[in-house]
């Protein structure tokens, strides 16, 4: 249906040009006169005139047209007999004028023609006079016609400003007779139910038709209650369209009553509501959806989760809340950025969707089939999928392995295939917890297990599993005040050259000892630091504290033992962090050739034009470089060509299999050789026998370090086995 359109207000104000001939702007009303009788002509305008009228004139019906058309004149008066074009022609001429609509026209008519009196009003005169004519009574009816025109013309001037302003702001009006059920509504009404104005209902039952269907009871009830109750009352419903479309509307409606209170008419109008209810909705949505994945977020999983879980208490089912979490995501983002990081989150989230959409057949028996009431994305990069008719809560561990192997699929990427892995936690109700928030902690608790046994874990919740989260409280709270105080200390582990045995420096490691908790484990709370923030802190503190003991030991006569140093991949894509070496060399007094940062492989191939430039301006210090871990990382071989680098570092993972798996050797071998290869030192860690160190050596490994050396020890300790020139024997 073509859209409705109230009348233009062009029609009611016509486009004029600023002169006399403007109706608006004349102080005179100007009148037309047509008629063929020039005697009558010259008698009519003598007469007007004296009465304080202008007047123009025409001599037939066609000249009258065009006369009408230049002068805009306030009144016409026209003679219904003439050549050319008589006086209904003309009339009904200008009546197809907007400029003419409100125009008042005085027919002159024999005294006794009733025929073309009749006809007159007919062709949309105004008002007759017949002939002979009364001259001085002439200008008093035109002043009457003009007034009456002028009132008509405010009346519709007002009706079209209310009209125009229900079409933007869409709302329409109606009344209904309570008795006889006769409705009236306005066109904005027809425009909103989707109708021509030709086609408006004319009773209420006619009106209901147009409700939605699962609204109709809904406004019986409504409309039935607000007489009853004789106040006015509102009410939100959808209007179903003929073409099929859907829109919403506010109605409001308030009750008249006869002189004995009894109701007689609801009146009242209707809005088109529908871009409101649509900006409502799509509010609602982002505020219950994942931005990234599209996914449902917290706040939505737990609300389905609540129903769910009533649900569930009526029919004595079981519910399983399954916590996805991926395994080293954040080093995905280091290694690639955050844009692949954000391809693999919606490409997991997408995974969810399509592998459970069906159902899940998870138990022994053909029979259970839980169904899938939820997936949502709770955090960065954790996930959750609500599983419901559960026979036994172990029904979903069969689900949970088809979700790892669904996410361990390799990931396409641009143009590289990303693998990743899932540890997931289940909790179940009743058994778990009562309400969703339990249910999502317990849940979460056992992913965290899982996830301390190693990548891919599976574990159900279990009493005590909420300890580990207690402690982690515990120590964040711990670490925000502790970082700078004696709680904290580095130790040294010895570095030797593989061929001659003797100590060149040392990598440092930190230690952390609560005076309560007691000793920390760095596995632990180094991954904590880079959750809270605090790692940047830390890291700086360490680097002075190892800066400063080796120019400490330079000064007691050791020499130049060079101090390697962690750094964390977050802290060196601080935008400062070369300028904060730079001022630890400073402020210590250590040569920069003495200082060595080992950062990982995800620092190299994350943002690469920024770690080059880090690494650049490093390198302009004489800060050392080296790879740790080399091995177990994402990068490219070709980043060690682009990276001014010095040292590889063998990760300890392929020397402790040395003396028991060839392949360990092999990749041990591979590295030495692609080091030396590119200039490169190479060291490994992890050297705990005199097997590993022998093998080592025929590799052609350059330096070592381990237990089979010396575990990390106190400043003071390393410094008196430097000093005594210990040496590793061969």
């Amino acid at each position: 249906m073509s859209e409705l359109a109230s009348p233009p207000l062009d029609a009611l104000y016509p486009t004029l040009a600023v002169t006399s001939q403007n109706p608006r702007l004349r102080k005179q009303p100007l009148i037309l006169i047509v008629d063929d009788d020039p005697v009558l002509r010259d008698v009519l305008q003598l007469t007007l005139e004296d009465e304080g009228f202008t007047v123009a004139s025409a001599e037939d019906g066609a000249q009258g047209l065009a006369r009408f058309a230049s002068v805009r004149p306030d009144a016409v008066i026209t003679d219904a007999n003439m050549p050319v074009m008589d006086g209904f022609a003309l009339c009904e001429a200008l009546r197809t004028l907007p400029a003419a609509r409100f125009v008042p026209i005085m027919m002159l008519t024999a005294a006794n023609d009733a025929v073309s009196i009749r006809r007159a009003f007919t062709a949309g005169a105004t008002d007759f006079a017949t002939k002979p004519l009364q001259e001085e009574l002439v200008g008093h009816r035109l002043r009457y016609l003009l007034q009456a025109s002028q009132s008509m013309l405010e009346l519709a001037r007002s009706e079209a400003r209310l009209a125009n302003a229900q079409r933007i702001g869409r709302i329409g009006s109606w009344e209904l007779e309570v008795d006889s059920d006769v409705a009236t509504v306005s066109d904005e009404v027809c425009r909103l139910i989707g109708i021509e104005p030709a086609q408006r209902p004319h009773t209420g039952l006619e009106f209901l038709g147009y409700v939605h269907p699962e609204d109709r009871a809904m406004a019986r009830a409504w409309a039935g209650r607000s007489v009853r109750e004789g106040r006015q009352a509102g009410l939100e419903y959808r209007v179903l369209r003929p073409d099929g479309g859907v829109r919403h509307a506010y109605l409001h409606a308030e009750i008249v009553k006869d002189a004995t209170g009894l109701t007689t008419h609801m009146t009242g109008i209707i809005q088109d509501i529908t871009e409101r209810k649509e900006a409502e909705e799509r509010i609602r949505y982002l505020a219950m959806h994942d931005g990234l994945t599209g996914l449902p977020n917290r706040r939505h999983c737990a609300e389905q989760l609540e129903a769910t879980l009533a649900r569930a208490a009526r029919s004595g089912k079981s519910v399983a809340v399954m916590i996805i979490g991926l395994d080293g995501f954040k080093r995905i983002n280091e290694a690639h950025g955050n844009g692949v990081g954000d391809a693999l989150l919606r490409a997991i989230g997408e995974r969810l969707k399509r592998g459970m959409r069906q159902g899940d057949h998870v138990a022994r028996d053909a029979k259970a089939i839980p169904g899938l009431e939820s997936i949502a994305r709770l955090g960065s990069d954790t996930f959750t999928v609500t599983l419901t008719e559960l026979e036994r809560a172990e029904d979903a561990a069969g689900v949970a392995a088809r979700i790892q192997q669904a996410i361990a699929d390799p990931c396409p990427i641009g143009d590289r295939a990303v693998f990743i892995t899932a540890s997931i936690g289940i909790a179940a109700y009743p058994a778990d917890g009562g309400t969703p928030q339990d249910l999502l902690k317990n849940a979460e608790s056992a992913m965290h297990v899982a996830k301390m046994h190693g990548h891919n874990g599976l574990r159900f919740f279990a009493a005590g599993m909420n300890a580990g989260a207690t402690r982690k409280l515990l120590l964040a709270n711990a670490m925000r005040t502790g970082v700078g105080t004696d709680q904290f200390r580095l130790v040294y582990q010895p570095q030797v050259e593989a061929g001659s045995g003797r100590i060149f420096g040392a990598e440092a490691l930190m230690r952390w000892n609560h005076p309560e908790i007691g000793a920390i484990s760095p596995a632990e709370f180094i991954p904590l630091a880079e959750e809270l923030g605090l790692i940047t802190r830390l890291g700086e503190w360490a680097m002075q504290s190892a800066c400063t003991a080796a120019r400490a030991w330079q000064d007691g006569g050791a020499g130049p033992l060079c101090i390697a140093v962690n750094v964390s991949p977050k802290q060196f894509r601080e935008p400062g962090f070369a300028a904060m070496v730079a001022r630890v060399l400073a402020t210590t007094g250590l040569e920069p050739r003495c200082l060595e940062l080992e950062v990982t492989e995800g620092v190299m191939v994350g943002d690469t034009k920024d770690a080059i430039a880090t690494m650049q301006a490093l390198r302009q210090l004489g800060v050392q470089l080296a790879i740790d871990d080399f091995g177990t990382g994402y990068s490219s071989l070709s980043y060690l060509k682009q990276f001014p680098i010095q040292r590889l570092k063998i990760d300890q993972s392929f020397v402790r299999e040395l003396d028991r798996d060839t392949r360990s050797g092999a990749i041990a071998h591979a590295v030495i050789v692609l080091g030396h290869a590119l200039g490169l030192r190479v060291i490994a860690e992890g050297v705990e026998t005199a097997v590993h160190a022998a093998r080592l050596r025929e590799l052609g490994c350059d330096e070592l370090q381990g237990y089979l050396i010396a575990k990390p020890l106190p400043p003071q300790e390393f410094a008196a086995m430097v000093a005594a020139d210990w040496r590793l024997a061969a």
